[in-house]
């Protein structure tokens, strides 16, 4: 009970903080636009790129929180193909996603034992950073064993062999090319550590990247 407490009181300190940010960050933002309508591109760039940085970090710490007390739940249960179809649909109403061809092999029924708030973060991070570099598609395949393995693949320019180990590491960008922070696939990491699961990388057979989600199923 006291480590449940403990918990309870770590997440909602994180969530206050975490709202404290928004309102400022919001500020940041509403600057940039200013900026960049006074014909100001650079400062109103380094602004943008400052608040996205930090709303991403915040997100981050939100996550982690929620994470640590939904592993604490017993009996957390989500729907893989109802996750992955919700995520997809969202995906596909985005610039980048619409033009692209969806791939989704996966069996009805398929339950992983975690919560779906988690998964829908998991899956979101990963489905996100394939939409962000494929060229025309992105495949999504589970399988199940003694666990759940979720395969996500797209047919971008992929990440060289020597580079595979350290994807998801905190703030980590291999490309500077795409928008972004480097923090969608270390959030992944997060939550699959979490839930003792297991996180993989490697070359697609569509010949970008083909990441592996490795999570307990439910029984």
């Amino acid at each position: 009970q006291a480590q449940e407490q403990a918990i309870a009181r770590a997440r909602d300190w994180t969530a206050d903080l975490a709202h404290g940010l928004k309102t400022p960050l919001m500020a940041l933002t509403t600057d940039a636009q200013r900026l960049r309508e006074r014909g100001d591109m650079s400062m109103a760039e380094e602004l943008e790129q400052l608040a996205e940085t930090m709303r991403r970090r915040v997100d981050r710490e939100l996550v982690r929180a929620r994470v640590r007390s939904s592993v604490t739940t017993r009996h957390a249960r989500a729907d893989v193909g109802d996750v992955i179809d919700r995520i997809v649909r969202t995906l596909q109403r985005t610039p980048l996603g619409a033009p692209l061809e969806w791939k989704l092999a996966s069996a009805e029924g398929v339950a992983a034992a975690i919560s779906g708030d988690d998964l829908t973060e998991l899956l979101g991070n990963v489905l996100e950073n394939a939409t962000k570099w494929a060229k025309r598609t992105v495949a999504v395949t589970v399988t199940t064993n003694e666990s759940l393995d979720i395969r996500v693949e797209d047919d971008g320019p992929g990440v060289a062999e020597d580079q595979l180990a350290t994807l998801g590491q905190r703030g980590l960008r291999l490309d500077q090319q795409k928008q972004g922070t480097g923090l969608g696939l270390a959030i992944a990491r997060d939550v699959i550590e979490a839930y003792q699961g297991g996180l993989s990388f490697e070359r697609s057979s569509l010949g970008g990247l083909a990441v592996t989600l490795q999570l307990p199923r439910f029984r």
